[in-house]
């Protein structure tokens, strides 16, 4: 059986397009599907309850991306584990692509191509597909770009649509709750990494993703928690010869982007300006890092102590980007 976990906060109308999505997956009779509902309201229970075969798992307060899945995780009885952010509907060959790939022991993680929709009508373009098609090794940023046409190891799977191990899930303890949003998959993906598992893509499992339908609602806390755990990621699994260095130039960069008002800080003078949100998160990341620098020490030694890091990442990273077009 494979557990489907799909997470909510304040969109049921998008939620039950996606539930409906997952039942008309090739297996679905095979498949336990699970409604996550952050900051649960009886509002959204009673919308909820509707959805035929599905499970609600409801929680008092907005646990994030991280806490809200781990929380359907916590409740699954699959062997494993699909993921998705609400607002997309899943191609129904998703499921059989993906159980395909992890029929090799090597691989924990996999994960698929994402169209841009917007969120009307049904989804039939297959232009422009997205995918983290790279992870920088020196400042630690991930990039969204043209997905690539062929299956291949990456470093990262974007969380908006992960099948994954639940066994491996289980050794990892799910998504880091510290996370709360933002380069929470990363950091699963570069866990997995350091326990022996590979992390792939494959273009064969499509979905259509109306990106940032709940992260609108809060603009600046977006820009805080990326540019934060931006830096968090860096503290976890960066060598130890390089992570202070970066973590500190990666903070000067947010702090430049917030002054200046330009992404690139004075280097990116002429592109698109930052708005007052964006701003005012960036400044408040680099913040948050200066009041923090024992406990970004401290996270990076449990991750080590757990041995979920690989002194060898940025090597990594540098090889993968290699074989990117």
């Amino acid at each position: 059986m494979t557990s489907l976990i799909v997470l909510n906060w304040r969109g049921e109308q998008a939620t039950s397009r996606c539930v409906a999505s997952l039942h008309r997956l090739q297996q679905a009779d095979e498949c336990e599907i699970l409604v996550v509902d952050n900051e649960s309201t009886s509002r959204s229970r009673r919308a909820l309850a509707g959805l035929e075969g599905v499970t609600v798992v409801p929680l008092a307060d907005n646990r994030g991306f991280a806490g809200g899945m781990n929380a359907g995780i916590a409740n699954a009885h699959g062997r494993f584990v699909g993921l998705f952010n609400n607002d997309l509907v899943v191609g129904s060959a998703w499921l059989e692509e993906g159980l395909r790939v992890l029929e090799d022991p090597a691989v924990g993680i996999v994960g698929g191509t994402q169209f841009p929709w917007d969120g009307e009508g049904v989804p039939e373009s297959q232009e422009g597909g997205l995918a983290l098609v790279r992870m920088d090794p020196e400042r630690g940023f991930t990039v969204l770009g043209p997905a690539p046409a062929e299956r291949r190891v990456v470093a990262a799977i974007d969380g908006c649509n992960i099948l994954a191990r639940a066994e491996l899930l289980r050794r990892l303890d799910g998504f880091d709750p510290d996370y709360f949003a933002y380069y929470e998959d990363v950091d699963l993906c570069a866990r997995a990494w350091a326990l022996g598992y590979e992390t792939v893509f494959d273009p064969a499992m499509r979905v259509w993703h109306r990106r940032g339908k709940s992260s609108d609602q809060v603009a600046r806390q977006r820009a805080f928690w990326s540019a934060r755990n931006q830096i968090v990621n860096i503290a976890k699994h960066f060598p130890e010869t390089s992570w202070r260095r970066a973590s500190a130039l990666v903070a000067l960069e947010h702090l430049s982007d917030a002054l200046v008002g330009h992404p690139g800080g004075l280097r990116g003078k002429g592109t698109e300006r930052l708005s007052r949100d964006q701003r005012l998160g960036r400044a408040q990341a680099v913040l948050w890092t200066s009041l923090h620098a024992g406990w970004l020490s401290a996270k990076r030694s449990a991750t080590i102590a757990a041995g979920q890091h690989d002194e060898g990442f940025s090597e990594r990273l540098r090889a993968l980007n290699a074989g990117v077009s």
